[in-house]
């Protein structure tokens, strides 16, 4: 059979050579729209590390009161939160909290190449615990890295800078120049929008300077419901002319509403419009074109019948012929554009601090993944502009099909 088709491939090869170079370049253009949608949907559902879903956090705003008059003002607060019976625990958050903070982390470097994120928690409060890290290699526990019960010069990183840095996760104890791994936890992404979990713990004292609460909700309360629900309540128990809740917000809301301020929504949701556009115009265009030519085949169908074959037979070499042309295409197609990214690069998706470590960035999987997607892709929808015309035809008696050509 697999004669057969290269003949029949190589008897028409004036309309395939046609088809042929539409398909390359369909290969191509796909590359190009298909590359940056599928990294940012898988970057989007890597974990981050830590549960949103019953995450809330509470905003405040001042009046140019003291240190002291917030912290007077704010643990009273605590408290009556705390005693909420949909509410599991409470905390203070520094500025450099993950993901709702614009500029949310600074940055440092253990080397030339490996960079990092700081996470800062207030010594005393139990922000690793609600953010559910828990650690990986060394004798400390949450509770003494939240509590500072670690050597001033030593440090406390996340498992994919431990990998990253010294090649594997079991660290603690390493030396960095002069510091040395306390503990490695696991892994946290310090913003939504990148893969970015190389992160370095950094403890602050407890100060009331800048601040916001961190509310850890039990299981089956909705944060968005809590926010509006709580608000009102908030604004009467927090009682001062100094320090007023400005807003209470789920924290998957406040980290969607900074994806939104950087744009990078935007951008994930054009970029994704344009593919969905893109595949849509390529299955009406694509599909219409094998359709057109498989519907011309009428006549030969009618012969091959007349000699005994099948239905199912013809409809399965017909679809072999396809397929086979397809995979021609795509892989001239792919190793056409492979000979740009090799100058260029393949997208790696954004605010990255370092290579990465996973199949994005490494560049022979990379290229295998998109090619591979692009590939079925484009197979389904040749499969289709073939499948239904050739079942339709295939079905015909030889003597109509021989009859309507003369």
């Amino acid at each position: 059979m697999f004669k057969l088709i290269m003949k029949q491939l190589w008897s028409r090869r004036k309309n395939n050579a046609w088809l042929f170079v539409e398909l390359v370049v369909v290969t191509v253009v796909s590359w190009i729209v298909l590359d940056p949608v599928i990294v940012s949907l898988y970057d989007k559902h890597v974990p981050l590390g830590y549960d949103v879903e019953r995450l809330c956090v509470i905003n405040f705003m001042d009046f140019d009161c003291s240190e002291e008059e917030k912290r007077e003002a704010v643990e009273p607060f605590k408290i009556k939160l705390m005693q909420r019976s949909d509410v599991e625990n409470v905390c203070l958050l520094t500025s450099g909290y993950p993901d709702p903070q614009q500029n949310n982390s600074s940055r440092g470097a253990i080397s030339e190449g490996v960079a990092y994120s700081n996470f800062q928690i207030m010594e005393g409060e139990p922000t690793l615990q609600m953010y559910g890290v828990r650690v990986v290699s060394g004798n400390l526990t949450i509770e003494d890295i939240e509590n500072g019960n670690w050597p001033g010069r030593s440090k406390v990183m996340t498992a994919s800078l431990a990998r990253r840095y010294f090649g594997t996760e079991q660290a603690a104890g390493r030396e960095i120049s002069t510091y040395t791994v306390a503990a490695v936890v696991s892994d946290i992404r310090m913003r939504s929008s990148s893969v970015n979990a190389d992160v370095m713990i950094e403890r602050q004292p407890r100060y009331y300077s800048t601040f916001r609460l961190l509310v850890r909700l039990k299981p089956g309360v909705v944060p968005q419901r809590f926010s509006e629900e709580v608000y009102e309540w908030a604004v009467k128990e927090l009682r001062t002319d100094k320090l007023h809740v400005q807003n209470v917000i789920a924290y998957e809301d406040a980290a969607e509403k900074l994806n939104g301020y950087n744009g990078y929504t935007n951008t994930v949701r054009m970029n994704t419009a344009f593919a969905v556009f893109f595949l849509f115009n390529l299955c009406i265009g694509v599909v219409c074109t094998f359709w057109l030519q498989t519907k011309q085949r009428y006549e030969e169908v009618g012969i091959m019948r007349s000699f005994g074959a099948t239905g199912r037979r013809i409809v399965m070499q017909i679809m072999m012929e396809g397929f086979l042309l397809t995979t021609a295409a795509v892989m001239v197609g792919c190793l056409a554009y492979l000979q740009y990214v090799r100058n260029e690069s393949l997208y790696l998706g954004r605010d990255l601090i370092n290579p990465r470590m996973d199949w994005v960035g490494d560049f022979s999987i990379h290229f295998l993944v998109v090619s591979f997607i692009v590939y079925l892709i484009m197979l389904i929808v040749v499969g289709i502009g073939i499948y239904i015309p050739a079942h339709g035809i295939s079905r015909v008696a030889p003597v109509d099909a021989l009859r309507s050509d003369e």
